[in-house]
């Protein structure tokens, strides 16, 4: 599950390269595919702004260049008494990016907030290493058993990215951070040739050739934290737009430039990939935008409904800029997450083979009505969203941005399940989509407000409510995390499908807050009513949620440190089992901790497994260290998929 993640935390930047564009900005189109196969006083905040309120556009006027601890890396773009904008200041920081800038954004570490403190931290048991004797996924393991009946096999791996020590690498490799076969666990993180690459990822390595330019460091990488996923978008300051997965995604590299003055910042998937939502720095109207991409993946061909905007597994094959969204009260955006309200796809399905099948057209809603209206289906186990919500956050100008998706929601559905079977047809182009913004402006979705919030770093959206919940687990809710290490809860109920439009800017309602370490720097998706943070000005990654016997209450529900842990700034949770791996920034390495016992499947030994010596820890209330992975550099993000 990933991230999206700010998919950093504030994610702008750029390598050291020139951008050939291939659009203009209103111009919008369809990729090429590459081929076959916080109280952290962090400075740069625009001013003490509330918990809420409606904050206004910066001005463009003048604006000094900032003093303070974030000044080399953002906080002189906005001046914080007058609120303008330093026009020069801004382009110089939305292209900056260096294993410098990536430091100084990611904020103040430990021992910047706790100058000469202890921080006596336990040490979590690490089991014994062993070496593996046949086997792909496994040459070494921590865990063994024998198999009730046949072993089963399987993992998790993905993506790190890292400002490399030799400036010229590219700064991303494929690892792997759980993974069963032949009745052994390997819960260390491994890296090797069956992943792909690894050292890079092979999406660079495509790109590269494409282009003819070196591709490097990335400002961002998201991947959906709903559902199994293969593969995510990646992007780079330079302007280019990328997908890139995992061994079994069947992705072809896709790939899509943006124009040299459109900057992307920040990115973030919907909920089963139908879309890709990038947030951008103009500089040369000094603007803040997202663009947003129609996706379409052909693999993997079960669980992927093969055309555009509808719901897939990521092996991503095309990419189609429909356009941008105006961010009229921001200039500065540095985080987004987005979720459409479909749901969990019901168990025995697979809907690429019953929506999407190429070879049997009782079985492609294209040419089946039985199949169309099986797949436009409106209750909550839905696969074709109604609604969707997006918010956007800037650290230096202290806001939030809410926006509305449901006029793209709808506008799938009805090119894909209205009346003229034309449009359907067009709507099911493999190459091109015919659709954008500006051929389909009833599609774009709406600002509804922006309101104030203190520095804030890292954002996630849910898709649904919980109807039959209570109290705080019912409605459905944004989460915005802070320097100070507040964690904040939205009530977006308005967002409803079937409630009125436009939405009222005073729904958006703060429903609660909570006190997590200082300067968060990540934030994950567990489930609707939770989230994993990572602490980077007090060490830790905490769980951060309503409790089901306190649904009264956000607070922090559970907390990870260990002595190892030096320099925290990520955390991903393992898809396939109850592992959550680390990024530690000046550590250069990524820490794997399981959390959890051992899942209850005998095809999977050993089953129901604790943490600890022989496995006391029943509940894994201590924590188990799985090992450290070495990287070349200094990371700043991870993120991993199931693997098929």
């Amino acid at each position: 599950m990933r991230a999206c993640i700010e998919m950093l935390v504030c994610m702008v930047g750029t390598i050291a390269l020139t951008a050939t564009c291939s659009s203009d900005e209103s111009a919008a189109g369809t990729t090429g595919s590459a081929g076959a196969g916080g109280s952290a006083g962090v400075g740069g905040s625009a001013g003490n702004a509330g918990a809420s309120g409606r904050a206004g556009a910066a001005s463009t006027e003048g604006g000094s260049v900032g003093t303070g601890p974030f000044a080399a890396c953002g906080g002189g773009v906005i001046d914080k008494v007058s609120g303008a904008v330093n026009v020069e200041e801004y382009k110089r920081q939305a292209r900056l990016w260096d294993r410098a800038t990536i430091d100084c954004r990611l904020g103040p570490k430990f021992a910047d907030l706790n100058p000469g403190g202890e921080d006596p931290r336990p040490s979590a048991y690490e089991p014994e290493h062993k070496k593996a004797t046949g086997g792909f996924l496994c040459a070494t393991y921590e865990l063994s058993g024998t198999c009730a009946g046949n072993c089963d096999y399987g993992s998790t791996a993905g993506q790190a990215l890292y400002a490399p020590d030799d400036a010229m690498a590219p700064g991303v490799d494929r690892i792997q951070n759980y993974a069963y076969e032949k009745g052994v666990i390997c819960e260390s993180i491994l890296s090797g040739g069956w992943l792909g690459g690894p050292r890079p990822d092979p999406g660079l390595t495509t790109w590269s050739g494409k282009l003819g330019r070196p591709v490097r460091l990335p400002n961002a990488f998201s991947q959906t934290e709903f559902w199994e996923t293969n593969a995510g978008i990646m992007i780079f300051p330079d302007g280019l737009v990328g997908g890139t997965g995992n061994q079994t995604a069947g992705d072809t590299k896709p790939y899509f430039e943006l124009p040299a003055h459109k900057v992307p910042t920040a990115v973030a998937v919907t909920t089963q990939n139908e879309f890709a939502f990038i947030t951008v720095w103009d500089t040369e109207d000094i603007k803040a935008q997202i663009a947003v991409f129609a996706l379409r993946a052909d693999k993997p061909e079960a669980f992927s409904i093969p055309y555009f905007a509808l719901a897939n597994e990521a092996g991503f094959s095309q990419v189609h800029l429909m356009g941008y969204i105006d961010l009229p009260d921001m200039k500065t955006p540095t985080a987004i997450a987005v979720a459409g309200d479909n749901g969990n796809t019901p168990g025995g399905h697979v809907p690429g083979f019953e929506y999407g099948n190429q070879t049997d057209p009782t079985r492609n809603f294209l040419t089946s009505v039985d199949a169309r209206n099986a797949l436009q289906r409106e209750d909550y186990e839905r696969r074709v969203p109604m609604a969707a919500q997006i918010i956007v956050a800037s650290r230096w100008e202290n806001k939030i941005t809410l926006i509305d998706g449901r006029p793209l929601a709808q506008f799938v559905r009805s090119v894909y399940f209205g009346a003229d079977d034309a449009t359907r047809q067009a709507a099911a182009a493999r190459d091109v989509w015919p659709f954008t913004f500006e051929s389909a402006p009833q599609s774009k979705p709406v600002v509804v407000t922006t309101l104030a919030v203190p520095h804030p770093t890292v954002v996630r959206i849910g898709n649904q409510p919980s109807g039959n919940e209570q109290d705080l687990r019912k409605p459905l809710k944004a989460w915005v995390g802070n320097l100070d290490g507040e964690v904040r809860i939205f009530d977006l109920s308005a967002f409803a499908h079937d409630s009125p439009r436009p939405i009222p800017e005073s729904s958006i309602k703060e429903l609660a807050k909570a006190q997590a370490g200082r300067n968060i720097t990540s934030m994950v998706r567990q489930d609707s009513q939770s989230v994993l943070v990572t602490s980077r000005g007090d060490r830790r990654i905490e769980w951060v949620g309503i409790a089901q016997d306190d649904k009264k209450s956000l607070k922090v529900l559970r907390t990870l440190r260990d002595a190892r842990m030096d320099d925290p700034v990520h955390a991903d949770s393992s898809d396939r089992g109850p592992v959550v791996t680390v990024v530690d920034f000046n550590g250069k390495r990524l820490l794997n901790y399981r959390v959890g016992a051992t899942e209850n499947n005998g095809g999977k030994p050993p089953a129901s497994y604790g943490c600890g010596m022989d496995g006391a820890d029943a509940d894994c209330q201590n924590f188990e260290f799985g090992g450290r992975f070495d990287l070349p550099g200094t990371p700043f993000f991870v993120g991993t998929t199931n693997v098929n």
